[in-house]
């Protein structure tokens, strides 16, 4: 692993990303327990946005996901989850969000400090990198953002 890339630097790690079902989502974390096994990631958080009609407790439970819904906010557009916002007031080195960035979230995400702002078929300034990559193929994905991120600062 080159050690000036934004990888190997990388030992807090966000992702957020889309997911519309359970099986899309271990397809997700097959990927990223490729990746994360030849990384430095120490604290991984990663935030689920999945749309209203999928039941969230159908997902498979995992303690470093938090799978959020339409319905995890209340009338004023506030999140309910009281251990997210505790996750949020936490630094990261890296943000990874994947897909559709106007989901309300992205207001509690913004206000976290990152070294490194990621948005993969993301369209917002906020990010300092944007990549496009098949989302509807996760290991592709990952292994493609993995290949891009493990590159030299100096290359």
């Amino acid at each position: 692993m080159n050690e000036n890339s934004i990888w190997s630097t990388t030992e807090s790690l966000l992702i957020v990303l889309n997911c519309d079902d359970n099986e899309h989502m271990k397809d997700y974390k097959k990927a990223l327990d490729r990746a994360l096994n030849e990384s430095n990631v120490e604290k991984l958080t990663i935030v689920v946005l999945l749309p209203k009609e999928v039941d969230k407790n159908s997902m498979t439970p995992h303690f470093v996901i938090y799978y959020i819904s339409p319905t995890d906010f209340n009338f004023f557009g506030r999140l309910k989850d009281v251990q997210l916002l505790d996750e949020f007031k936490l630094n990261f080195d890296t943000l990874i969000w994947f897909g559709d960035d106007s989901h309300r979230i992205f207001s509690y995400i913004k206000k976290i400090d990152f070294q490194n702002k990621i948005g993969v078929n993301a369209t917002r300034a906020f990010f300092e990198m944007h990549l496009k990559a098949d989302i509807d193929n996760p290991a592709s994905a990952i292994e493609f953002i993995h290949d891009v991120l493990t590159k030299s600062y100096s290359e």
